[in-house]
């Protein structure tokens, strides 16, 4: 099994102030919003039902659950469009570490 590199965390660099802030309220929204209320059950990130499926199935599972989040954020008002959004970024980010982790 892979070690994923660690993340600096740098997230003051000046002109990515709002990438930043994007990648902060994904993972907010998994960590203490959404994700964690009706999915976490109390587990890691890495053992909840978004990475297992991901072990059982190939990270294509991951990546078709972000293509239907992004295709249905596109009929959506704006703040529904973007919680879909930040939802596909969770799911693209279960697939990254399912990749890294079989390095």
């Amino acid at each position: 099994m892979a070690v994923a590199k660690k993340p600096s965390h740098n997230y003051d660099v000046p002109g990515y102030e709002k990438l930043a802030d994007v990648m902060h309220r994904a993972y907010e929204q998994s960590a203490i919003g959404k994700g964690k209320e009706r999915h976490a059950n109390d587990k890691p990130f890495h053992s909840q039902p978004i990475a297992v499926g991901i072990q059982h199935f190939g990270i294509g599972a991951a990546l078709f659950q972000a293509f239907k989040k992004m295709e249905e954020s596109q009929r959506l008002p704006t703040e529904a469009a973007v919680k879909e959004l930040l939802g596909a970024m969770v799911y693209i980010s279960a697939a990254i570490n399912e990749l890294e982790r079989e390095e």
